[in-house]
């Protein structure tokens, strides 16, 4: 089985078939939204978990308007925007940045306590940041 990519798609040889999954969004002269990064990320991602290659997890985090009129805050301030589960136990914690996009503070006190519980907090970029490690 190989993978290539040809710009915004992943394309999978497999005995002769091809697969082509969307991996990214167009690519822009401006500056690429984190949502549209994610978004791109969460379609490779949902590709390898359909393989059985991994299980992720997106992690919602923000408030929402009750009935009350008063805003009920969900998830925990800091945490990753993806949990990904791996073969053999690793577990990783990916926080999606953009080009320019910088840890919030609550994001660095996570990132500096999931890693002295011993694992990995990763800040990706791209697609190409998962594909090349």
């Amino acid at each position: 089985m190989r993978f290539t990519i040809y710009g915004r798609f992943l394309k999978e040889d497999n005995y002769g078939g091809t697969i082509r999954k969307f991996l990214t969004v167009p690519h822009f002269s401006k500056l690429m939204r984190e949502s549209q990064i994610l978004s791109a990320i969460i379609n490779y991602l949902q590709y390898a978990q359909n393989r059985k290659e991994l299980y992720f997890v997106r992690e919602n985090t923000g408030a929402v308007m009750g009935q009350s009129g008063r805003y009920i805050r969900f998830g925990k301030r800091g945490i990753s925007d993806l949990i990904v589960y791996f073969k053999g136990g690793r577990t990783e914690f990916w926080e999606v940045k953009n080009e320019k996009g910088r840890l919030e503070n609550s994001q660095k006190e996570f990132k500096e306590f999931i890693e002295e519980l011993g694992f990995i907090y990763r800040i990706i970029r791209s697609v190409d940041d998962i594909i090349k490690q």
